[in-house]
């Protein structure tokens, strides 16, 4: 125990979670194919800033973007709520092939790095 923090298992630590669906809770957008996709990611997302601040903010000031690499692209816009994360482990095996050793690895770094940002949460049968 480091600095006073309790280190904490996750939540998900030991389960399978090939049947977890992964659910956006940020938009995006995409100004054609060759441009990268941006999530949209409000600038205030806690009371009260959310709810007195954010509706006042000018649209292009209403959002942080956050750029993604073609493979976390790929994979945002497969999940659409009801795909699983098994279902996207093979999403992603088939459509780059050449990280196919590692692709429930990736897949599963980029899931726990978009919840741990609260970009998205997993909707479970399990609970």
């Amino acid at each position: 125990m480091a600095f006073g923090f309790r280190s904490r298992e996750p939540d998900w630590a030991g389960k399978d979670v090939g049947p977890w669906r992964p659910r956006r809770l940020v938009a995006f957008e995409q100004n054609g194919d060759d441009e990268p996709l941006q999530l949209l990611v409000p600038r205030f997302r806690s009371w009260p800033f959310s709810r007195l601040l954010q509706p006042s903010l000018r649209p292009e000031r209403a959002y942080v973007r956050v750029s993604l690499d073609p493979r976390g692209a790929a994979l945002w816009k497969a999940m659409d709520g009801e795909t699983t994360v098994g279902d996207l482990i093979a999403f992603f095996q088939d459509a780059f092939p050449e990280d196919a050793e590692q692709a429930a690895d990736r897949v599963w770094i980029f899931l726990t790095a978009m919840k741990r940002h609260r970009f998205l949460e997993f909707d479970r049968d399990d609970v």
